[in-house]
């Protein structure tokens, strides 16, 4: 039988056949199969006359393609399950920015409590919306966010 090459992924029809000049020859019987770039008539080749080999390649392939299920068995969550564990936006990241200045601007403009980013329900809200943002405390509203858009407003 042909030699596997290495370097690179081979049908195991190959391993039955081989190439001389344009044509391809089955090593069992010498008859030329002919073929068109794929391995089909090969493997209906040995399928129809070589019965106990073709039986030995299906074997091969199906413990091939178990092998690689068990490789790849990491289940693809679901977008629910993606976005259950999604990161939290970072301090820095110009989406927590954005949110948290949309936020001191409605707490601003409607006169809501500044205590609006420790209930419950609102946080609910925003995680709803956007489960990655968690809203600033109460204190980083008053003492950092807040002048920073009453100077921009002033400014």
């Amino acid at each position: 039988m042909a030699t596997a090459n290495v370097t690179r992924k081979r049908s195991l029809a190959w391993d039955y056949f081989y190439k001389e000049g344009e044509s391809t020859f089955c090593e069992i019987c010498k008859e030329e199969v002919k073929t068109s770039g794929n391995t089909s008539n090969l493997f209906k080749h040995l399928q129809s006359n070589h019965k106990d080999e073709y039986a030995a390649v299906e074997k091969h392939r199906l413990e091939q393609a178990s092998q690689k299920k068990m490789k790849v068995a990491v289940k693809q969550p679901s977008l629910k399950e993606s976005f259950a564990i999604a990161q939290p936006y970072g301090k820095e990241s110009q989406r927590k920015k954005k949110l948290d200045d949309v936020l001191v601007k409605m707490i601003a403009t409607d006169l809501q409590p500044i205590s609006i980013v420790n209930d419950q329900d609102f946080q609910n809200f925003l995680k709803a919306i956007d489960s990655k943002y968690i809203p600033p405390c109460r204190r980083t509203v008053t003492r950092d966010l807040m002048p920073i858009r009453i100077g921009r407003v002033f400014i």
